[in-house]
């Protein structure tokens, strides 16, 4: 089997994988081959082989050096040699690997038989299984609909593999000649294979959808050893990837350990690599892969307690940290080796695996979570995404149609190369097409009846479920009655990724006319969602039965109402670069009736509520994995909502809440950061199903039970003061008439310095100014015994003006502010 992709990128993943549990081959009589291959120089130990004498031990080495190098062809011919005289059953598991990858199924089903009766059963069934898969051949090769072309813009005759989306192209792993490309001049040659070290390259996608020319994706990422595979963040400002550690080698060989790193971007660079802390700091750590919500880290290891080689084993980001990484169990790991993992948007975690039913070699499998958190049993691909070779590294994008793969198939330029694939749109049914009839359909005011453009509404097909399956936001809506006829409440679940997806799913934009286009199967129920700023947000059910009434008129409308209400908008800010975040989580909670209503930040970091009710308060929270979470209040007490109002614009400000290696950044990590999660992604590792919001009529007074802390605008001091500033008491006064508005709300003012001082006196400058704060409320009117103050001088800064860092006086003013923190009687 082809080896060399998860080895020379990694250096040992191959010994520390495929090796495991064998009983080395014994030491020849030539002592400088000897040396090199337990050196993993096995491409220099074969030739010292062949020129020595060649005893069972040297053939055996050099059945090794072929199969860790991917030649499967020189390695069949070597372990022919062995298996009549071995006794090694790993030899004869071997033997049956490079047969298969070579076609030569009947032999190799009946070594994989030997092998399997040689180990006895037990843990180890990749002799029963891959024997089986000799005789599901025909099965897992029922071609798919699926054009894979290899891309010959991404490949040389060297190692091109593990392609990851990155901007408008991607990055993968290549140890191509490139000597045009500045790379450090001390870079040395893989002594396993005889080439460059890795190094990583961007290759952007031109008009045409085609990879173009590669280069350098970071110089500042590039380091004498190997580099990749790699994943980023979804808002791709942080990237993991696999390294090797020129600090952790094994004993006797000499070997340099792998391990997962961190970065972050920086300007229009990438900040310096830092190691990321799993635990185990002597295993071999890599492929890393964030899932799409960025909290959880997949990545393969060989650490202790695994089931074979390389295990795939995740890590939870919770409180500013990594978890200790969790194997994911006997349902996906085999006493082979799993790795390269990807976890789609829906879910489907994709890896490579030698000890699953296969076509020869590495191949791409696919699983899903189950409810009981257990996975179900990886199913294999097939082609033309697997081959007799090697074929790992899979990824596709969001919408689920295009994606890459990695091979070291016939037809390629060398060893391992590139493929793209397009998939069939899985919304795209020929049938169904034909069955689907246009319906124009318009929103308008009902109080003025005059048509509403710009209106976004998001048209929902019913599933077998019972419910209306989104696409695009991946959730499935139920509708619940409230006992009014006509009236829903809306409940939102994770869709099943295992549920087909229907056609009709879409958002439209309601053109000047305020209607828009689409194409609707009268056979079908849909739901009509409507979103539109300074109206109440609709929601229409439109059954079979009144879609062809409708086709029958031509055209369908839906009629939205102000409903005295104002809309909310604002950017989710990164409050350390100033950049907008996009893809950040925000909740809106309503103080009148405990409600929340959870949206995207978009592209740009735009958020949009497009309806409060007046006469209301509310709490607005912005959060996303590895930042702080920040919350604002907003209010519509006395507005007029009989008028047209300008928006309420409130801007969130997220700090980030780790550094590039995954540990608490300790300018803005604060011991709340582990209180309990009150919002759907609070950022921090942990989530709520929205369902259980939607269920719990309690759960605001749960959420101010826990505490909610608010920094408060505009709330500054003078340096060295603690008088309340002018600018500060119109902030002091919204507090005021929100405790008048709410007398069961408890507060704590809490009041933080700069570092310019020593750490005494700053505690009671922070006393003295939470204080003061508390005075001028008190003043206003509001029970002493509902508000308590503490001062944490210089303990929780928001950014690096520590001690004796030089920073401009804006900087120091962002680290002298009050927040407060608020519960309930």
């Amino acid at each position: 089997m082809n080896c060399i992709k998860y080895t020379s990128i990694c250096v040992l993943l191959c010994s520390a994988g495929l090796l495991f549990g064998q009983t080395e081959a014994p030491k020849t009589t030539n002592t400088k081959a000897d040396k090199m291959y337990e050196h993993l120089g096995y491409k220099e130990a074969i030739d010292l082989y062949k020129q020595g004498k060649m005893d069972m031990a040297a053939i055996e080495r050099t059945a090794n050096g072929y199969r860790l190098n991917g030649d499967t062809w020189n390695a069949e011919r070597w372990y022919s040699q062995i298996v009549a005289n071995s006794d090694n059953p790993l030899n004869y598991l071997y033997y049956a690997q490079a047969l298969h990858s070579n076609g030569k199924l009947g032999q190799a089903k009946e070594y994989y038989l030997r092998y399997d009766k040689m180990t006895g059963g037990g843990g180890d069934k990749r002799g029963e299984r891959l024997a089986q898969a000799i005789d599901n051949q025909a099965v897992l090769r029922s071609e798919k609909e699926v054009a894979v072309l290899h891309e010959p813009a991404l490949n040389t005759p060297k190692l091109d593999f593990s392609p990851a989306f990155y901007e408008d192209g991607v990055v993968f792993v290549s140890n191509r000649d490139d000597a045009g490309n500045s790379l450090p001049t001390n870079r040395s040659k893989d002594y396993w294979t005889g080439d460059d070290f890795t190094t990583l390259y961007f290759s952007k996608t031109n008009e045409q959808g085609k990879p173009g020319k590669p280069e350098i994706f970071e110089t500042n990422l590039a380091s004498r050893y190997h580099e990749g595979p790699l994943t980023f963040s979804r808002s791709g400002d942080q990237l993991f990837f696999t390294r090797n550690n020129p600090k952790v080698k094994a004993p006797g060989t000499g070997e340099v350990k792998l391990q997962i790193y961190a970065a972050e971007k920086s300007g229009s660079g990438w900040s310096a690599a830092t190691l990321v802390d799993l635990g185990d700091k002597l295993a071999n750590d890599a492929h890393p892969c964030l899932s799409p919500d960025g909290q959880k880290l997949y990545f393969a290891s060989d650490r202790s307690g695994g089931h074979g080689g390389m295990d795939l084993y995740v890590a939870t980001f919770v409180g500013g940290q990594w978890l200790a990484p969790v194997n994911l169990g006997p349902s996906v790991n085999t006493a082979g080796n799993e790795l390269f993992p990807f976890v789609h948007d829906d879910g489907t975690l994709y890896f490579a695996s030698d000890g699953w039913q296969s076509l020869g070699g590495l191949d791409i499998f696919y699983t899903q979570k189950k409810a009981d958190e257990m996975y179900a049993e990886p199913q294999n691909l097939g082609e033309p995404f697997n081959s007799p070779k090697d074929d790992f590294g899979y990824i596709v994008d969001v919408l689920g149609t295009k994606g890459y793969l990695t091979s070291s198939r016939d037809g390629g330029f060398g060893k391992d190369d590139i493929y793209s694939f397009t998939l069939p749109n899985p919304q795209s049914n020929k049938k169904q097409q034909k069955a689907l009839a246009e319906l124009s359909i318009c929103v308008y005011d009902m109080a003025s009846t005059d048509r509403v453009p710009g209106a976004k509404v998001t048209v929902m097909e019913q599933v077998p479920a019972g419910g209306y399956e989104g696409v695009e936001d991946d959730f499935l809506v139920k509708l619940v009655p409230t006992g009014t006829s006509g009236e829903y409440t809306i409940s939102l679940k994770q869709r099943d990724p295992f549920a087909s997806l229907p056609q009709g799913n879409e958002t439209y934009t309601t053109d000047a006319n305020g209607e828009f286009l689409a194409k609707l199967d009268p056979a079908k129920n849909y739901l009509l969602l409507v979103k539109m700023a300074g109206y109440k947000e609709a929601q229409q059910v439109l059954t079979g039965e009144e879609l062809k009434a409708a086709l029958a008129m031509g055209s369908h409308c839906v009629p939205i109402g102000t409903d005295n209400c104002v809309s909310l908008e604002g950017l989710v800010i990164n409050k350390r670069y100033k950049n907008t975040i996009a893809g950040a989580t925000v909740t809106l909670i309503n103080l009148c009736s405990g409600d929340l209503v959870t949206v995207q930040s978009d592209a740009e970091g735009r958020y949009e509520f497009p309806c409060l009710p007046c006469n209301c308060d509310f709490i607005v929270q912005g959060s996303k994995v590895n930042f702080k979470q920040d919350n604002n209040l907003a209010s519509t007490v006395g507005m007029d909502c009989t008028a047209q109002n300008e928006p309420i614009s409130k801007d969130l400000l997220l700090m980030p809440s780790m550094d590039a290696q995954g540990n608490p950044n300790v300018v803005s990590y604060h011991p709340d950061d582990n209180e309990k999660p009150i919002n759907v992604n609070n950022g921090q590792g942990e989530t709520t199903p929205a369902d259980e919001y939607l269920d719990d009529p309690e759960l605001l007074d749960k959420i101010l039970e826990d505490g909610l802390t608010i920094e408060l605008e505009n709330i500054y001091y003078d340096f060295d003061k603690y008088f309340i500033r002018p600018d500060a008491s119109v902030e002091l006064d919204k507090v005021v008439a929100l405790m008048q508005r709410h007398p069961d709300l408890l507060v704590e003012l809490r009041s933080h310095t700069d570092a310019r001082a020593d750490k005494g006196y700053n505690i009671k400058l922070s006393n003295n100014r939470a204080k003061a704060a508390v005075d001028y409320i008190v003043q206003s009117g509001i029970e002493r015994s509902r508000i308590t103050e503490q001062g944490y001088g210089e303990s929780w800064l928001t950014n690096e003006c520590g001690d004796g860092v030089p920073c401009s006086e804006p900087d120091h003013q962002m680290n002298r502010r009050t927040e407060i923190k608020i519960y309930k009687r």
